[in-house]
């Protein structure tokens, strides 16, 4: 019988994991959801209409405007966060979107203001190696763990010319002066930059290289 309840136990408590999760996947917008969630004090909130929530680790920014509504859901523990847009009159999800860091990433989906599914987006579909592959390559090449939120990083990603990993480390205690920018072929794993740069010059002098942006003069002559 013992045995039992703690059974009965451990699926309650699966059950609390799962329903925290499902709040990134509302499909309406409730207010009520929030009720038992507490102001993030690390930010002023100077107005009604821009709120930031927290409850243990997660974290939520919720900004409400005359067409809609935006619910930002990120967590303190990794660098991932959801964005779902709700039209403000029906309260209906109208635009479901993903991050990593700076990086669009999987499927995004519009619906509209009456429910129905009118365009998906695979933001990974330009880049043969994912955002875990990425994290994989940088933690053996550069023993740099793209998961740590102690670290002064940012991740960005582009298919302008061609398909590019963009991470930039910032030095801690030289006031952003200091930035490691490391871009990696997002076709193959190939470190095609990897410089400090210390001024806004210096950025300037290696904006090209870092963006890959000759690459795209070549493509397009």
């Amino acid at each position: 019988m013992k045995t039992f309840y703690l059974y009965i136990v451990l699926l309650l408590s699966l059950g609390c994991k799962a329903q925290e999760f499902d709040l990134r996947s509302m499909k309406r917008f409730d207010e009520k959801v929030f009720k038992d969630w507490e102001v993030d004090t690390q930010y002023i909130q100077m107005y009604d209409w821009d709120r930031f929530l927290k409850k243990g680790d997660e974290r939520v920014r919720i900004i409400k405007t005359d067409s809609f509504i935006q619910v930002e859901v990120s967590n303190i523990a990794n660098p991932y966060k959801n964005k779902n847009k709700y039209d403000i009159r029906t309260k209906r999800l109208i635009l479901q979107s993903y991050f990593f860091y700076n990086c669009q990433i999987g499927v995004w989906k519009d619906w509209s203001k009456t429910g129905k599914l009118i365009k998906e987006i695979n933001c990974d579909e330009p880049y043969k190696l994912s955002v875990k592959d990425i994290i994989t390559l940088v933690n053996q090449k550069f023993n740099i763990d793209l998961l740590d939120m102690n670290l002064l990083l940012n991740v960005d990603r582009y298919n302008r010319s061609v398909p590019i990993y963009i991470i930039s480390i910032t030095k801690p205690n030289t006031r952003g002066q200091e930035i490691r920018y490391i871009t990696i072929s997002a076709d193959n794993g190939e470190i095609l930059f990897d410089k400090m740069l210390s001024s806004e010059k210096d950025f300037n002098d290696n904006m090209n290289d870092i963006y890959r942006l000759e690459d795209k003069k070549k493509i397009s002559f």
